[in-house]
């Protein structure tokens, strides 16, 4: 007597509901970041960039402020990939946690507006 009998007969397969259809993936959200896309930028078209009022209207910083800033975020650095300016992000909100004064976490803050604003996060 075999251990197994014979094998059912094979069905035809239904057609597959609309619901299971394949879709089209979601768009990309659009980089609204300085980088646009790129790769890196050079360290003088950040700077640039940080000293226009029209980019910049997030912070109420002078110009001068502001491309002093990124220069101690970066240092002199000749370019900047969107790595970097998110490890400099991370960085200065460790040093935030770690500050001991509310004016050193003042100061800290404005270095991280300034950074996402680079990212172009809110």
């Amino acid at each position: 007597m075999p251990l197994f009998g014979p094998r059912p007969p094979i069905q035809p397969q239904k057609p597959r509901p609309e619901s299971f259809k394949e879709k089209t993936p979601p768009a990309k959200p659009k980089d609204t970041s300085i980088f646009g896309g790129k790769p890196y930028l050079k360290g003088e078209e950040v700077r640039n960039w940080g000293g226009s009022d029209t980019a910049f209207g997030a912070t109420n910083l002078p110009r001068e402020e502001r491309i002093k800033r990124i220069k101690n975020i970066f240092g002199g650095t000749d370019f900047i990939t969107k790595g970097k300016t998110e490890k400099a992000l991370g960085i200065l909100e460790k040093q935030r946690y770690y500050a001991k004064t509310d004016k050193e976490r003042a100061e800290i803050d404005k270095d991280i507006k300034i950074t996402k604003g680079i990212l172009g996060k809110k």
